[in-house]
């Protein structure tokens, strides 16, 4: 926030001593200049943004997907102690979840 700051109180001091000069090109090219910067950290600060929940969306994703994948084995492992009606049920079931997804 100083640096900020202090671009601020400059692209100021720039105006008042144009003025007093009668040379105004100094003063917009500092204001200019300083606005640039802040517009440019406030673009990057939203892109940090923007990455960060990128990356949790992502994690979250690949959360779901493993505890899905792990319901699924455990499923699987079930289906194979049922008799042949169950079995085919199970199936269904499960084909049923995978296109909810």
């Amino acid at each position: 926030m100083c640096g900020l700051r202090s671009s601020v109180l400059r692209g100021d001091w720039g105006v008042r001593t144009a003025q007093l000069d009668g040379s105004h090109s100094r003063s917009t090219t500092t204001q200019q200049f300083n606005l640039q910067q802040r517009t440019r950290n406030q673009q990057q600060q939203q892109q940090q943004q923007q990455q960060q929940q990128q990356q949790q969306q992502q994690q979250q994703q690949q959360q779901q997907q493993e505890e899905q994948y792990q319901d699924q084995e455990e499923q699987q492992q079930q289906y194979r102690f049922l008799p042949p009606q169950q079995q085919q049920q199970q199936q269904q079931q499960q084909q049923q979840q995978q296109q909810q997804l």
